[in-house]
C-alpha cells in the first residue's frame, strides 16, 4: 500500500508518504532498507511503516501512525497477495481460507481502516493489485483466480459506493505476458502449453506421467480405477 501526496516542482515531483510491509525486520528488511536510502538520496519524505494485512490491529495501528505523520490519505494502493497453484481438490480448506485472507480480506481490512479518513476529505482513490487470472481463468489457477475475481467485484462495489463521497476506485489487471512477443515479428509463435504442477502431487503410471493429488484413502476411492 501507498499513500502518496505529490507536489510537482522545476526538477519532477517531491513524493510524500510511506510505504508499508510486514516483517520489516525479517525478510523484508532489505526491501525497507533500500526505500530508507531512496528517501535519503532523493530527499524525500518517505516513511517505511510496518502493517500485517492479515491482523486487524496492525493494520488499524499502522493507518493511524500514517495519518499521525502525513495529516491524510491521498492514494491508497493494495499490493499484497499470495498464490498457490494446483488442481482444486488437492488444497485444504485452512489453505484456501490463507488465500483468501490476504488476497481477499486484507483488502477490506484496510479499506475499512482507511474510508472513513478518505471520506472526511471527500478524496482520495482506492487502487486494487489484480491479475489478468480476474477475467481469464488459467488452469490449476482456481484458487488463486477465485480471489482476483472477487477483487473484481470489490473494486466495481466500492466505486458505486464511494462515488457520492469523492472517492474513486480502480483495479489493475497485470499480466505475465512478454510484450516482445507481439512487437517481434521474427520471433516465432511457439504453441501455448499448461503443464500441470507436480508440487505436493503424486505421479501415475496409468496417467503417462501425469501428476494426480495425493489424497488421503477416504477421498482417493473416489479417483476413477484404471
Amino acid at each position: 500500500m501507498l499513500c502518496a501526496t505529490r507536489q510537482p516542482t522545476a526538477r519532477c515531483y517531491t513524493v510524500s508518504g510511506t510505504r508499508p510491509m510486514r516483517a520489516m525486520a525479517g525478510k523484508n528488511a532489505p526491501a525497507a532498507d533500500e526505500l530508507r536510502a531512496l528517501s535519503r538520496r532523493d530527499r524525500l519524505s518517505l516513511h517505511v511503516v510496518d502493517m500485517d494485512v492479515n491482523d486487524d490491529a496492525s493494520v488499524d495501528q499502522a493507518i493511524e501512525s500514517i495519518l499521525g505523520m502525513m495529516g491524510r490519505l491521498d492514494v491508497v494502493v493494495n499490493n499484497a497477495g499470495v498464490a498457490y497453484w494446483g488442481p482444486l481438490e488437492a488444497f485444504t480448506l485452512d489453505q484456501a481460507r490463507d488465500q483468501f485472507d490476504t488476497n481477499v480480506f486484507g483488502v477490506l481490512r484496510v479499506n475499512r481502516a482507511v474510508l472513513s479518513h478518505m471520506r472526511r476529505q471527500g478524496s482520495g482513490p482506492l487502487v486494487q493489485i489484480g491479475s489478468i487470472s480476474g477475467r481469464v481463468v488459467v488452469p490449476f489457477s482456481g484458487l488463486y483466480t477465485a480471489t482476483k475475481f472477487a477483487l473484481e467485484g470489490l473494486t466495481e462495489s466500492y466505486r458505486d459506493e464511494l462515488a457520492p463521497f469523492g472517492i474513486d476506485a480502480a483495479i489493475i489487471a497485470p499480466s505475465t505476458r512478454s510484450l516482445s512477443r507481439r512487437t517481434d515479428p521474427a520471433r516465432p509463435r511457439t504453441p501455448r502449453r499448461w503443464p500441470m504442477p507436480c508440487q505436493g502431487l503424486s505421479r501415475s503410471p496409468q496417467a503417462s506421467g501425469r501428476c494426480i493429488p495425493s489424497l488421503p484413502p477416504s477421498r482417493s476411492a473416489l479417483l476413477p480405477k484404471p
